[in-house]
C-alpha cells in the first residue's frame, strides 16, 4: 500500500518527503541509545566542544591552540575518563561551537562534552544536562569611558549589541519590551564580533556577562578607553553541558569538578586566568575573585540562580517516563515574550527573506545583463576586460567574506562623515543594505556568465544580419540577440533566482532577522530545535516549489516554437 502511494507521487514531492521524514523520527532512532562513556570506549574518541573567542574561558591562543579557564576543566575530565576506561591513548577531538549551535550539538551527540561559557538555565536543561557550576557571573554592559553611560536607564533609545543565542540577548530583549526602552538591539555572531560592532561605533553599549566583557576589554588596542558599567542585573552560573539521561557520565564529570574546587586547584586556576597575564598577548583581565565564586569553591553545586518554571516541571515529569526528544508542535502557536506567536516570528523572517532576495535579484539581473553584453562586445576590448575582471573578483571571493567587507570594512574606507552617517542608520537598515549589496553583486557575476554563454550560442549570422540592415550595435543586442538569449538562459536563471533565496541566509551572521535567524531565535527561547528547523525547511521548500512552478509557466509562455537552445530551428 505504501509503495503504491509513493510510486504515484511526483518526484519533487518524493524529494521533499525524503528530506523531512528523517527529521520526524524520534531522536532515539537516529542514534544508538547508549551512555556517553560506552560510546567513548567503543570509538576511542571523545569530542570536546569549545568556543573560539570566549576569553578567558575557552578561546584560541597561540598557534590556534584551545586554551582557557573552562578548557582546563575539560582536559581534567578527559584525564579522568582515560583512567576510568583504561584508555591512555584516547583521542581528543576538538570541535568549535557557537552560542547558536552548542546546545544542539551536545543534544544530538555530535559533541560529548562542552565546557565554555554556557549558562545553566531552565530552558537549556530541557535539552541537555549541566555539570556542577564552573563559574558565576553577573550581567552588565561595556561602553566607552567617555560615553557618559553609567546605568541601564541611560540606554533608552540607544543601539545596544549583544551576542546571539546567549541569555544576555534574552535578558536585553525582555528588558527592552517590559520597560519600553526603545533600544535598537543588534545580535552579533560571537563576542568578538559584538565588540567589533561596539568599537566601530555601530552601538553605544555591549551587554554581556561581566567576565566576558573584561576579556574583550583586555583584547582592545586601548583597554583604558572602555569601561564596564551598570549594576549587576542577574547572577548566572556557567557549567559544562552533556547529554541528558546519562547519570553515570554526569557523576564522573561532577566528581572531577568537585575535587578540583575542594582541593583548591580550581581557585589557583582562577588566579592564573583572571588576575595574571594570559596568552596570547599577556593580557591581565584584573578581575578579582567575587563572593559568589568564593562560596562556589567552598561548596560546589549546580545552582542556576533562577527559579524553575512550570514548563520545566512538566518536562521533568515527562523525562521520568519518556527518554529522548519531546516533540511539541504547539510551540509554534505559543506566545512570545513580546506577545506575538513563534509562528509569527518565522513569518516575519520569511517576509524579510523574500524582500531581501527580490530586491537583490532586481539589481543582480540588470547588472548581469549589462555585464553579459559587455563580455561579448568583441569590438570593445576595454568593456570586455572590465566585465571579465568583475566576474573573476565577485564570483571567486567567498560570499561571507564579501558580506563582512560591505558591512564592516566599507564604512571605514568612506570619508569619515559618510562612514559615521552610515553607522547612525537604524541597525536593521545597515544590515539590509550590506546584505542587499553583497547578494546583488555576487549573483550578478553569475548571471553575467549565463547571459554571455547564451549570446555566444546564437549563430553569428543574426548579429551580422542586424548590422547589415542598418541597426546600431546596441539595437542589435536589444532587438535581435537579447530577446532570444534570455529565452535560452531562463532555466539557469531560475537556478540563480533560487540560489539568491538560499544565499540570503548568510545575512544571519551580521544579525539580520531573516528566516534562519528567526528560527535560531525560536530555538533559543523554546528549546525545541527540531520543530523550528523543520518549519523553516518547509518554508524554504515552499518558496522553491512556487518559484519553479512560476518559471515553468513563464518558460512555456515565451517559448519560440521549433526553437532549441542551440539557436537553430
Amino acid at each position: 500500500m505504501l509503495l503504491t502511494v509513493l510510486m504515484n507521487l511526483k518526484p519533487l514531492w518524493l524529494l521533499i518527503l525524503g528530506i523531512i521524514y528523517p527529521c520526524l523520527l524520534p531522536v532515539s532512532t537516529l542514534q544508538a541509545d547508549g551512555g556517553t562513556l560506552l560510546k567513548i570506549k567503543e570509538s576511542k574518541v571523545i569530542t570536546l566542544g569549545h568556543r573560539e573567542s570566549s576569553m578567558p574561558f575557552s578561546y584560541y591562543g597561540e598557534n590556534q591552540q584551545v586554551i582557557g579557564y573552562s578548557h582546563v576543566f575539560a582536559l581534567k575530565i578527559v584525564e579522568a575518563i582515560k583512567n576510568r576506561l583504561n584508555l591512555p591513548d584516547l583521542t581528543v577531538r576538538l570541535m568549535p561551537v557557537t552560542s547558536a549551535n552548542r546546545i544542539t550539538l551536545v543534544q544530538n551527540g555530535t559533541v560529548d562534552l562542552e565546557c565554555g561559557s554556557t549558562t545553566n538555565n531552565a530552558e537549556r536543561r530541557k535539552q541537555v544536562a549541566f555539570s556542577n557550576s564552573l563559574f558565576v557571573v553577573s550581567t552588565r554592559f561595556m561602553t566607552r569611558s567617555n560615553s557618559g553611560l553609567r546605568d541601564f536607564p541611560d540606554l533608552v533609545g540607544k543601539t545596544v549589541v549583544t551576542t546571539a543565542g546567549t541569555t544576555s540577548e534574552r535578558l536585553l530583549r525582555r528588558m527592552n519590551d517590559d520597560k519600553k526602552m526603545g533600544m535598537n538591539i543588534i545580535s552579533a555572531k560571537d563576542h568578538g564580533e559584538s565588540f567589533l560592532i561596539l568599537e566601530t561605533g555601530r552601538a553605544v553599549a555591549f551587554m554581556m556577562d561581566d567576565a566576558l566583557l573584561y576579556g574583550e576589554r583586555a583584547k582592545a588596542k586601548n583597554p583604558q578607553d572602555w569601561a564596564i558599567a551598570g549594576p549587576p542585573v542577574t547572577l548566572e552560573a556557567y557549567g559544562c553541558t552533556l547529554r541528558k539521561d546519562d547519570p553515570d557520565f554526569r557523576r564522573l564529570v561532577n566528581a572531577v569538578v568537585t575535587r578540583m574546587m575542594l582541593s583548591g586547584e580550581a581557585e589557583r586556576i582562577y588566579y592564573k586566568w583572571f588576575t595574571s597575564p594570559i596568552p596570547p598577548k599577556n593580557l591581565n583581565l584584573d578581575f578579582p575573585l567575587s563572593e559568589p565564586m568564593r562560596l562556589l569553591y567552598e561548596e560546589p553545586n549546580d545552582t542556576s540562580f533562577e527559579p524553575p518554571d512550570e514548563s520545566e516541571k512538566v518536562a521533568a515529569t515527562a523525562d521520568s517516563t519518556t527518554k529522548g526528544y519531546q516533540w511539541n508542535w504547539g510551540i509554534l502557536l505559543t506566545r512570545t515574550p513580546s506577545g506575538d506567536t513563534y509562528l509569527q516570528w518565522l513569518l516575519e523572517g520569511l517576509q524579510w527573506t523574500v524582500l531581501l532576495s527580490l530586491s537583490a535579484w532586481c539589481l543582480a539581473l540588470l547588472l548581469g545583463l549589462l555585464l553579459g553584453v559587455m563580455r561579448t562586445a568583441e569590438s570593445k576590448p576595454g568593456l570586455v576586460m572590465v566585465a571579465k575582471a568583475y566576474v573573476e573578483i565577485f564570483r571567486n571571493i567567498p560570499l561571507l567574506v564579501q558580506l563582512f567587507c560591505w558591512y564592516f570594512v566599507l564604512p571605514e574606507l568612506l570619508p569619515e562623515a559618510w562612514g559615521q552617517a552610515f553607522k547612525q542608520w537604524h541597525p536593521l537598515s545597515q544590515q539590509f543594505f550590506a546584505a542587499w549589496l553583497c547578494l546583488s553583486l555576487f549573483t550578478a557575476a553569475r548571471i553575467t556568465e549565463q547571459v554571455r554563454t547564451a549570446i555566444e550560442s546564437l549563430p553569428p549570422g543574426r548579429k551580422n544580419a542586424g548590422l547589415a540592415l542598418g541597426m546600431t550595435l546596441p539595437q542589435v543586442y536589444r532587438y535581435v540577440l537579447l530577446p532570444v538569449a534570455l529565452r535560452i538562459t531562463l532555466p539557469p536563471l531560475t537556478s540563480e533566482f533560487l540560489n539568491i533565496f538560499k544565499n540570503s541566509a548568510v545575512a544571519t551572521t551580521i544579525g539580520f532577522i531573516e528566516l534562519s535567524r528567526q528560527a535560531q531565535q525560536l530555538v533559543d527561547y523554546t528549546a525545541q530545535p527540531y520543530e523550528a528547523f523543520i518549519a523553516v525547511t518547509t518554508l524554504y521548500l515552499l518558496i522553491n516549489v512556487l518559484v519553479m512552478l512560476a518559471m515553468r509557466h513563464l518558460e512555456t509562455a515565451i517559448r519560440i516554437p521549433r526553437f532549441t537552445s542551440g539557436g537553430k530551428s
